[in-house]
């Protein structure tokens, strides 16, 4: 939207505290679906979303945001919106995501402690979200299931493998049965509320509490999905010790705090192979963003996604095409670009 037209859609957003005098930056954002803008004039500053992409991803995003409001997660506050112009004016969280807190090694020492206090969040948003989410009308029918699952991997396989890395897949069929393998196996797993991207550019700090952002895609799904976008994250690589002490932080959480009964072996084993799932997901949305959409920062993440791949596939036996794909000189020439 053209800055001034958007000032005369404020105007018309019943009670906008803003005039044609606000000034108004726009913000970048990973989603293809929405658009953010911050919003300000004198001392308020509040952010103007508006779709680009499937206007029920802005419908999504007001009913979850309003799901998740009512169970007490901290969810950006929702002013004002028109469901019909798919437009909105939310709370400004400011800019200290966790990304940008610890993109750098300035707060080394604080990283543990952060990191723990977003796990206590993610376990309450998985299991007290879980309640009632069959009456969101958003999330009621929103599964993440097998046909979700290989719809994940199959966007991987056509804009990272092929488009990205221009492969070409020999034995396409072989590799599609590992994927179909994969997904009977976490399509079995119990659902609770999944974030679908809960990684460190969703998470923000605002007055010492964790705030998230863009849950517009959740589904109900399993527990493993969003732990392993968070501790395997391309935006930031956690060591291999720190990982294993946060997950361990993690289980305790939910076993203590919310008394699941996870089964400490099971749950590393699925947590691998979601870890198969989401960075090919992740590599398949970076090839995507850099390729269709231009936004070529995101190549700069490539190499961390195939990284995590080979590191999760020698815990995992079995995907032996994956596994022969992935060792191709090829792709080792496409992701150091």
């Amino acid at each position: 939207m053209e800055l001034i037209n958007l000032h005369k859609t404020l105007k018309r957003l019943p009670q906008s505290p803003f005039s044609s005098e606000a000034v108004v930056v726009p913000l970048e954002g990973a989603s293809s679906d929405l658009k953010y803008y911050r919003v300000k004039e004198d001392d308020i500053s509040m952010i103007f979303l508006e779709t680009v992409g499937e206007k029920s991803m802005f419908h999504s995003f007001i009913h979850i945001g309003h799901f998740l409001k009512e169970k007490g997660i901290g969810v950006p506050e929702i002013y004002h919106y028109d469901l019909g112009q798919c437009i909105a004016l939310i709370e400004d969280l400011g800019d200290a995501s966790l990304y940008s807190k610890f993109s750098d090694e300035k707060n080394k020492g604080e990283f543990i402690a952060f990191y723990q206090k977003v796990l206590e969040t993610l376990a309450e948003i998985q299991v007290r979200g879980a309640e009632g989410m069959k009456q969101c009308p958003m999330l009621k029918d929103r599964i993440f299931d097998y046909q979700v699952l290989c719809w994940e991997t199959s966007y991987f396989k056509r804009y990272f493998l092929q488009r990205y890395c221009n492969l070409s897949i020999e034995n396409e069929e072989r590799l599609d049965q590992e994927f179909r393998y994969l997904a009977q196996n976490l399509a079995s797993e119990p659902l609770y509320f999944m974030h679908r991207d809960f990684q460190s550019q969703n998470v923000f700090i605002k007055d010492k509490k964790i705030r998230l952002i863009d849950f517009q895609g959740a589904h109900q799904g399993m527990l493993h999905y969003d732990l392993v976008s968070l501790l395997k994250d391309a935006y930031i690589v956690i060591p291999d010790h720190i990982r294993e002490k946060l997950m361990d932080y993690y289980l305790d959480i939910l076993k203590n705090h919310w008394k699941l009964d996870i089964h400490r072996e099971r749950f590393e084993i699925t947590f691998n192979l979601a870890g198969l799932q989401r960075n090919m997901q992740a590599l398949g949305a970076f090839s995507f963003l850099s390729l269709v959409k231009g936004k070529e920062r995101f190549r700069q993440y490539i190499p961390a996604g195939v990284d995590y791949l080979r590191s999760a596939l020698k815990e995992i036996p079995g995907f032996d095409a994956l596994r022969e794909i992935l060792a191709r000189p090829l792709v080792y020439g496409w992701i150091s670009c």
